[in-house]
């Protein structure tokens, strides 16, 4: 009787954990999960925007009236472009859109009830939307964040960022359908002797895991050349100035464009451009070392910070390193354009009261000065 009562105490245990087990992926886990990603992405897309109003000064509410300042709308361009966001709006403080990067919104007005709230309390909002496609393409999964615009404190206008997680959605849905196809023969199991429940519990974290470090790998790397893109860059820059603060060390970031960028892509085409830029990654990588912070900032700009610098010839021997596997990859091309840079260089020691934007502006005008000066000798070789 009392082996009976153990087989039956076995057997109910074993059966809720196969009722409970599906209950608890469907109701809590995957849920948790859907959640985690709309979550993440409003953060992410309220970091873009103080990004894109950043230094900017509104001296009065967004407005269909007043013409958006032309630097503001380039930064929320130039923002759009590199991160490779599908779609940005700028709406008024009376809910009219003013900017977008399909010109046909303009002068539509939101229909989101959320919006005046929004305004007042400054909190984001976002939504995630399913667009059916026609044929058999699959739908796509659109998260639509509204940001507002703060100036001083006060909301002036808002910002719709969409940010497109087809991919991750279509990984996690398969997720779940492997996970299903695994869960007849673990009910076997655990009905049988009740001993694989926690192994399909591991499984199931060990995936929404991967997923979850796949999203925070793609959200700081180029995915073209493989380097950090700008917001991978700039973590890792900040962190690495703020040891440098502690440690009394210094480092050089170099700020690099690529030279005549846009005629490699007139003259031979977006595929020719790509590759140039594949090829520029692979010189930086060449050259620098292993310990240095390497990223594409923008689409023909890269940074680099280069650290544990003992003397300032440093800084002119990585220049000389770089223009030398420059001049060898051009001796040995097997296309008919050139590769060359414009660079730019700032020094950063423990004693500089410089944030990271500004240290790479300093770097930035150098390298726009050194630019110049190309431009300037190829007109006095011309004439």
């Amino acid at each position: 009787m009392h082996r009976n009562m153990i087989l039956v105490l076995i057997t109910a245990v074993s059966v809720l954990i196969v009722l409970a087990l599906p209950l608890y992926l469907k109701f809590i886990a995957y849920p948790a999960y859907e959640e985690f990603q709309v979550s993440n992405a409003e953060k992410e897309m309220a970091i873009l925007a103080q990004r894109m109003v950043k230094k900017h000064v509104f001296s009065a509410p967004i407005s269909q009236t007043v013409p958006l300042p032309e630097k503001f709308v380039a930064d929320v361009e130039f923002i759009q472009r590199t991160v490779g966001l599908p779609k940005i709006k700028i709406f008024s403080k009376e809910g009219v859109i003013v900017y977008s990067t399909e010109t046909a919104d303009i002068g539509t007005r939101t229909t989101k009830s959320f919006f005046p709230n929004m305004l007042v309390d400054g909190r984001p909002r976002t939504e995630l939307k399913i667009i059916k496609q026609s044929g058999n393409l699959d739908d796509v999964h659109m998260i639509e964040t509204y940001v507002p615009i703060m100036d001083h404190g006060i909301a002036v206008g808002a910002f719709e960022i969409y940010h497109n997680i087809t991919d991750l959605r279509l990984t996690f849905h398969k997720m779940k359908q492997d996970e299903r196809k695994i869960l007849l023969p673990v009910i076997v199991l655990l009905l049988a002797g009740g001993l694989t429940s926690s192994f399909l519990a591991y499984k199931s974290m060990t995936e929404l895991n991967k997923a979850r470090e796949q999203f925070q790998l793609l959200s700081v790397t180029d995915l073209l050349t493989g380097l950090l893109n700008r917001r991978g860059f700039t973590a890792q820059v900040e962190k690495q100035l703020a040891i440098i603060q502690r440690g009394g060390k210094r480092a050089f970031l170099l700020y690099i464009d690529m030279n005549d960028f846009k005629s490699i892509n007139d003259n031979f085409g977006h595929i020719a451009g790509d590759q140039a830029l594949i090829e520029a990654a692979g010189i930086l990588k060449e050259t620098l070392r292993m310990s240095d912070i390497i990223g594409r900032i923008g689409g023909d700009e890269f940074a680099v910070l280069t650290v544990n610098n003992e003397s300032s010839s440093n800084e002119d021997q990585v220049k000389q390193r770089l223009l030398e596997n420059l001049a060898r990859r051009n001796s040995h091309k097997s296309v008919n354009y050139d590769l060359s840079f414009s660079i730019g260089v700032a020094e950063y020691t423990s004693g500089s009261t410089e944030n990271i934007d500004e240290l790479m502006s300093r770097a930035d005008e150098k390298m726009y000065a050194e630019k110049q000066r190309r431009k300037a000798q190829r007109q006095r070789a011309i004439s």
